[in-house]
């Protein structure tokens, strides 16, 4: 009774005309205008997004500011389903479905219009589009059309692309409902029955039906996913008015009847308006859930065509309803607030409480739109119908003029300005009196540093619409947009950003300025000194800034470094080495056929480079406060930095490798390619083959005149093979456009060349010969090698050949030489046993380069050794979620794309991997590595029984157990430089005495004294650095105690607490070896960094928060910080510094973690999921030293040792 209480307050509390009004009711399309009629909506907190059947989309903000016109690319279709995606600083994301079955994708720039952008695939679908839904991440749409079928379209390249892929599966009857829940499920509500998709996002998805039998007749039911992510559970609508509960194998649970619909009476929303007729009416006998959307607590949103239910599934049963509406079009849910559409033109918002942002309107709702009593609506309807029309009583006038009474009337205020009268010989002036806001301090460095270049000045184009590419390559169902904005800003453009005080008349809305005249602010002051006066003024200002920014230095090393002249450079680039003479040559085939030649991106001169995109994985905005300084300017600094600096470079010189990763464009879809040293081949779905040259400045596509399945080149190009219809051949000439090609062998599944070996699978077997080159004229002979196994891939680099069986297998050849060609046996290459091979490239140095059926990437330097080592790759965010990735490597490049996409992604200098091993068996609670550094310091660890042990960073083998200072539980173990803190359930605190390098586990227990706070805050965690001690309350309070951690345990007094003041309640802290890395997470799981921590003020200033992630656990390291987030996925936050003390991005890692742990050199421990204890180890594969010896020297394991010799010198 008391939740139907609560929901009896759930009401339209006011009308929603601020937003409607701003609408236009009638859309002109060409000469002629048609009525507009809205169709769908969706919200947030911020923003209402609406559709309608003349193919345009509003965005408006809450705030009541007029909303945004988005059309689609063609005018006048109708939209019929509209979903918002997951909001960030920078972006809004909008995704549309039409009538046609096409797909649009608008990104709204928070910061300028300009920067908005539209993608679209033209009929994605053969029918009407029904509904669309998001996943988790933001980077995957899937859409549900009318004929039953659901597909998906992915944004690739950090959102920069998006690219429709094909069905996911066909249903053949209309998809109601669809619902995406982490970590990878997709519920699909269909007329017939709900399945569920597992791994939605993958290509090996599978699907599932809710239930053991499909409906008996059609009805549209909708259905949701709930619950925890680890046990997510499926809400699917029944006919006559049930609810399935079932798991994710598709087994109902329970069925839930709500039996009250016509039974019991409920209470009833009330509205204050309607556009069509309410008849206020509770007979539901024959209603049936048509779309289910999660409330608040556990109250289910419920939608058909006359009404919203809203239904308890605790208590089973309808707690409040809204019924005897005519046409209820789209309902939207988001929190605690709903939304919906009824009629053509009429927006209705449902809550407990208004609108905030109404309320914030002043002036901009009338008084008869607020809302009133029960008894107001009753009096004023019978008024309306019943009574006569009232007549004003006269009043005497005087002159014209109305005589005033003693009371005060209320009126609205004008709408319009009076008319300004000019006077002749006066240009009239509107002057803007309204306070301008001031250049903020960090706004001049934007102002400062900003590039120029000259540019005409053009006028300001007012409205200006979002710019969409107009093609698409044929065969390909994707298209990517660029940004209009230039990586040099013009001075028009730095007048036109609403930072400065020059403010454009654009970003100024119409209603404060506009009045036909000219405008000029008030802030700006004619300049009456004479041109001369002003250009010097300008030249000595010049030479302040350039000398403060040192650009005489920067001119000077630049011409120092290369004196020579452009077509030097060019000459020099195009002298073939007579290294690569009987390579492919393609110079002398003349570019001007149009018909041949494809001009695509060039990654090296794109304005958008990969790092200026948000995040790998989720990059935040950096603050104004902590942008790094060059180097030539911190000088002081890095003097006082410790050792652990070098430990930093070292770092960094190794993982910069992971970044350089470019992209290049294909002129289609590809299906296949393969790269040489100066050469790529590709190929798309057509069968059409096209190359380029990769010497050229830019990369440009040449088609040749044949067709053909696939084809293969050598590392520098000598060797050219093709595939078609299982037939083999190889081109005796260099010219691939007059080729001469001659027949290898038929029934060909595999072909893998070397610039010694061209080795292919024939009947499942393998068959080597002597790669011929384009000089030879006679073919080598094919030499038959045996194996036991049926083979399915093979792959050779040089000497070295492997291949993969259909049992998925690895072996290699060995003793294979250019004297013995077929070598001597076969040798079994040891691979992971949760790793299922799905394909396999053999590298420089004996490497092997593998991936998996889950489409994750494995390398390992070695693959003589008897038991190589594997490690997975880390990736960019747009490689981790590659469907049928192809894969190529040659001597200092790795090329990796996506099969059916056009972008190829390539990296030329340093490949790192990582190995999770589990290192002792047990299962354990907590673990702490704070205390380790190099060779130093010990591993804590605390068992789920509550037992403590010390064992050695490497090796669990030496355990040696510490009895715990009592028996109560122990909540949080916080380790540095031979120091150890408990904290105990009890709020007690304990510190190890005695631990040194001769006596690792320490001697005793000593308690640290909380006379000063104990009776007032109880702690619930702690991290202790090198020079201070950081606690959290169980209020959510932060204490620091300022103080080195080892000598509080020898000291005569009780370390002083202070409370660090702030509005945020933290559930965790974390400090690292270095002062001014001071992390925290509140009960949101939002994290945050401390500002402005110095020697002389460890307190700090404030919280900042780092967006990209929700993270239960941190770890501190003196370079880094590791988190686990809430879905336990790892991630690293990279680019710490002092000066940059909140990081660049956040890196995902590739193991699932409970809790992590990392030491002061940035080695991790972990706990798994089933809470065993793990450790990383890392490789890192440089691609720019790759030599020839097959035991490289130059590679080191650990990745933070490695060290550019370059550098050092």
């Amino acid at each position: 009774m008391e939740e139907s209480k609560e929901l009896q307050l759930l009401q339209e509390w006011a009308p929603l005309t601020y937003i409607t009004e701003q609408i236009k009711r009638e859309v002109r399309i060409g000469f002629s205008s048609m009525k507009q009629h809205l169709t769908c909506i969706d919200f947030t907190d911020t923003h209402i997004s609406v559709g309608s059947d003349c193919g345009v989309i509003y965005w408006c903000p809450r705030s009541g500011l007029k909303p945004r016109e988005l059309r689609l690319q063609e005018f006048g279709i109708p939209i019929t389903a509209i979903r918002i995606g997951i909001p960030s600083k920078e972006c809004n994301w909008i995704a549309t479905g039409d009538k046609l079955g096409s797909i649009h994708v608008f990104q709204i720039s928070t910061k300028h219009s300009s920067e908005d952008r539209v993608y679209h695939i033209p009929k994605h679908h053969k029918a009407a589009v029904t509904t669309l839904e998001w996943s988790d991440s933001g980077d995957t749409l899937f859409s549900g059309d009318e004929i039953g079928i659901i597909k998906t379209c992915e944004l690739l390249f950090n959102k920069t692309s998006l690219v429709g892929n094909k069905q996911m599966i066909d249903e053949q009857y209309k998809i109601i409902q669809l619902s995406f829940k982490a970590p990878n499920f997709l519920l699909a509500s269909t007329l017939h029955r709900a399945v569920i998709i597992k791994n939605a996002t993958r290509k090996d998805y599978s699907i599932q039906r809710i239930g053991k039998k499909a409906r008996a007749s059609l009805m549209p039911l909708g259905g949701i996913l709930t619950g925890p992510d680890a046990e997510p559970l499926v809400l699917a609508a029944r006919p006559r008015q049930k609810l399935w509960i079932a798991d994710i194998n598709g087994d109902v649970i329970k069925t839930l009847i709500f039996t009250n619909l016509s039974s019991e009476p409920f209470p009833e929303i009330k509205l204050i308006n309607t556009a069509v007729n309410f008849t206020n009416s509770n007979d539901l006998t024959n209603v049936e859930f048509n779309r289910i959307e999660k409330f608040t607590n556990n109250f289910l949103v419920v939608s058909h065509h006359h009404g919203i239910l809203i239904l308890d599934t605790d208590s089973i049963a309808v707690t409040a309803a809204l019924s005897g509406l005519h046409d209820i079009k789209n309902v939207a849910v988001f929190c605690d607030e709903i939304m919906f559409l009824e009629g053509n033109f009429n927006i209705v918002r449902l809550g407990w409480e208004p609108d905030p942002y109404q309320s914030q309107l002043s002036g901009k709702i009338d008084d008869h739109k607020l809302p009133v009593g029960e008894a107001l609506i009753d009096i004023s309807t019978r008024l309306k119908h019943g009574a006569l029309s009232f007549v004003p009583i006269l009043t005497a006038t005087f002159q014209g003029a109305k005589k005033s009474s003693d009371q005060v009337s209320e009126a609205d205020e004008a709408s319009e300005l009076p008319p300004i009268v000019s006077v002749d010989g006066v240009a009239p002036l509107c002057v803007d009196r309204s306070t301008v806001r001031c250049v903020q301090p960090h706004e001049f460095e934007n102002i400062a540093l900003a590039q120029k270049r000259i540019r005409r000045k053009k006028p300001i184009q007012r409205n200006r619409r979002m710019k969409v590419s107009s093609g698409v390559d044929s065969g390909s169902d994707s298209l990517s947009t660029t940004s209009a904005f230039s990586e040099f800003t013009s001075d028009s453009e730095l007048s036109r950003q609403p930072s400065l005080t020059n403010m454009a008349l654009e970003d100024i809305p119409k209603d404060e300025y506009y009045s036909g005249e000219p405008y000029i602010p008030a802030d700006i002051k004619p300049d009456l000194r004479n041109l001369d006066a002003i250009s010097a003024d300008v030249s000595s200002k010049e030479k302040i800034l350039e000398e403060s920014l040192h650009l005489n230095d920067v001119i000077l090393s630049f011409r120092k470094t290369d004196i020579r002249s452009n077509s030097e450079k060019d000459n020099e680039n195009a002298k073939p080495s007579p290294e690569f003479e009987d390579a492919l040559l393609l110079m002398n085939q003349s570019s001007n056929d149009d018909s041949k030649f494809l001009q695509t991106i060039n990654s090296h001169h794109s304005d958008e480079h990969f790092l200026d995109l948000p995040s790998v994985t989720s990059c935040a905005e950096r603050n104004s406060s902590c942008m790094s300084t060059p180097k030539h300017h911190d000088e002081d600094n890095h003097s006082i930095l410790s050792e652990k600096s070098h430990l930093e470079d070292a770092a960094v010189s190794a993982f910069g490798g992971l970044l350089d990763w470019d992209q290049v464009k294909a002129p289609e879809s590809l299906k296949w390619f393969c790269v040489s040293e100066n050469f790529i081949l590709a190929g798309g779905k057509k069968m059409n083959a096209y190359v380029c040259d990769r010497r050229e400045k830019t990369i440009s596509w040449k088609q040749l005149d044949f067709s053909t399945s696939q084809m293969f080149m050598s590392p520098k190009g000598s060797v050219i093979w093709k595939l078609d219809v299982n037939i083999a051949y190889e081109l005796r000439n260099n010219d691939l456009f007059k080729c001469d090609w001659r027949t290898v062998s038929r029934n060909v599944t595999s072909v893998s060349l070397s610039d010694f070996i061209a080795s292919y699978i024939c009947d499942n077997q393998l068959y080597l010969q002597t790669a011929s080159s384009f000089a030879s004229s006679i073919s080598s002979p094919a030499y038959y090698v045996p194996s036991p196994l049926q083979l399915a891939v093979v792959s050779c680099y040089k000497l070295f050949v492997w291949v993969l069986s259909e049992g998925n297998k690895v072996q290699r050849r060995e003793g294979v030489s250019k004297e013995c060609l077929t070598g001597n046996f076969w040798v079994d290459v040891v691979t992971p046993d949760t790793i299922q091979v799905k394909n396999i490239t053999a590298g420089p140095n004996y490497s092997g380069w593998i991936s998996s059926t889950y489409n994750n990437f494995y390398f390992t330097k070695d693959c003589s050794e008897n038991v190589p080592t594997w490690f997975q790759l880390l990736l960019i965010e747009p490689l981790q979620s590659l469907r049928d990735p192809i894969f190529h490597m040659v001597d200092s490049t790795l090329w990796i794309a996506e099969s059916d996409s056009q972008v190829v992604y390539h990296c030329d200098s340093a490949i790192e991997g990582e190995e999770w091993h589990q290192l002792c068996e047990g299962k354990w609670k907590l673990v702490s590595a704070g205390g380790i550094f190099v060779d130093c310091g010990s591993l804590w660890l605390c068992s789920e029984s509550g037992r403590l042990y010390q064992t050695y960073p490497h090796s669990c083998s030496v355990m040696q157990e510490i009895n715990p200072p009592n028996n109560l539980d122990i909540l949080c173990l916080a380790a540095s430089s031979e120091v150890l803190w408990l904290l105990l359930s009890s709020g007690e605190i304990f510190i190890r005495e005695g631990i040194s390098n001769d006596c690792f586990a320490g001697k005793s227990w000593k308690p640290l004294d909380m006379e000063q706070i104990s009776r007032k805050v109880i702690f619930q965690h702690l991290s202790i650095g090198l020079d201070s001690v950081w606690a959290v309350s169980k209020a959510g309070e932060v204490f620091v105690a300022i103080g080195s951690p080892f000598s509080m345990s020898t000291a005569v007094f009780a370390p002083a607490w202070v409370h660090v003041e702030s509005e945020i309640k933290m559930a965790k802290v974390f400090l690292g070896p270095e002062l001014h890395m001071v992390w925290a997470v509140d009960a949101q799981k939002n994290v945050y960094v401390r500002d402005a921590i110095f020697p002389d003020f460890q307190i700090g200033l404030s919280w900042v928060l780092v967006p990209g992630i929700k993270a239960i656990h941190l770890s501190v390291s003196s370079i880094g910080v590791w988190a686990v987030s809430s879905n336990r996925q790892v991630f690293r936050r990279h680019g710490i510094t002092q000066n940059n003390y909140i990081g660049d991005y956040w890196q995902r890692h590739t193991k699932s973690l409970s809790l992590i742990s990392v030491s002061g050199d940035d080695r991790a421990w972990g706990l798994d999921r089933k809470n065993a204890l793990v450790m990383r180890k890392t490789a890192c594969f440089s691609l720019n030293d790759v030599s020839e010896s097959k035991n490289s020297e130059n590679l080191v394991e650990d990745l933070w040792e490695i060290i550019d010799t370059e550098i050092l010198s």
